[in-house]
């Protein structure tokens, strides 16, 4: 049978318009795909907001780690005694913004300054003395040292356990694969200090609540004498780190949406 050629024309007009639909379904699929998948700053907001934006009350905690003795037995029983504290706390507010989310305790990794470590998070995420939170094994490691006292370990342990609630709440793992699509450092290093601005004002709300005297202590001993930042520091400031510990302390849980406070606060 042959075909007229008005009927090929037909034919390869209907054929096109086929191909521009399914390529228009395509596109359409595709970009729904990206918007479900690929991380935006909006979607990392959303997610801090779920953790702070809560009428979930704290449960009443008597905190009462091991006696604090200056060595590094006891105080790793100390650290692994706050740490249970912090997980019950923390766990009725992370279950209600994960929907039934379960928090898992944290391991702790205490180290004397100046003995051998092993690497816990990879080659080139840590740096030898400082304290730091690994989210892949979910490992706090703290460095001690000659004159750590029961006040360093509590700001230390709080505000990693805040890097623990960041990775509960899918905030860690979707700040990474949007840094990975940033092409400007600037920016990466920005968001970097609003998740530790953030891990700090967790820190104020954690310790004022399981050891609000020990949290009034390091307010009066925090030292803000250089206000400055080092542009290429992860962290903000001196005197935002500050503001932001006295923000949670005073303020609440309310008060730890960092990630739309002003540049300002975060640098």
């Amino acid at each position: 049978m042959s075909l007229t050629g008005k009927q090929i024309a037909i034919i390869v007009t209907s054929t096109a318009l086929g191909l521009v639909v399914v390529l228009f379904i395509g596109v359409n699929v595709a970009a729904s795909f990206a918007r479900r998948v690929l991380p935006s700053y909006a979607a990392v907001s959303e997610t801090s907001q779920r953790l702070t934006d809560t009428n979930t009350q704290f449960p009443e905690i008597d905190c009462t780690p091991v006696e604090w003795r200056d060595d590094i037995t006891r105080q790793k029983r100390y650290a692994e005694g706050l740490m249970s504290c912090l997980d019950e706390m923390w766990s009725p507010v992370v279950d209600k913004a994960l929907d039934g989310g379960n928090l898992v305790t944290p391991h702790v990794d205490m180290r004397f300054y100046g003995d051998d470590a092993p690497i816990l998070c990879g080659e080139g995420a840590e740096d030898y003395g400082v304290s730091f939170y690994c989210s892949r094994n979910r490992t706090i490691r703290i460095w001690t040292y000659d004159g750590f006292s029961e006040l360093d370990l509590v700001r230390v342990a709080t505000h990693e356990y805040g890097h623990h609630l960041q990775e509960a709440m899918g905030l860690h793992s979707q700040l990474s694969m949007l840094s990975r699509l940033e092409e400007d450092p600037w920016v990466v290093m920005l968001w970097t200090k609003r998740l530790e601005a953030q891990a700090e004002c967790l820190s104020g709300v954690s310790a004022n609540h399981i050891l609000p005297n020990l949290a009034e202590e390091s307010v009066m001993e925090d030292d803000i004498d250089i206000p400055g930042e080092d542009p290429e520091d992860t962290h903000p400031s001196q005197a935002n780190n500050r503001m932001w510990f006295d923000r949670g302390m005073q303020d609440g849980l309310s008060s730890c949406d960092t990630w739309s406070a002003p540049e300002s606060e975060i640098r």
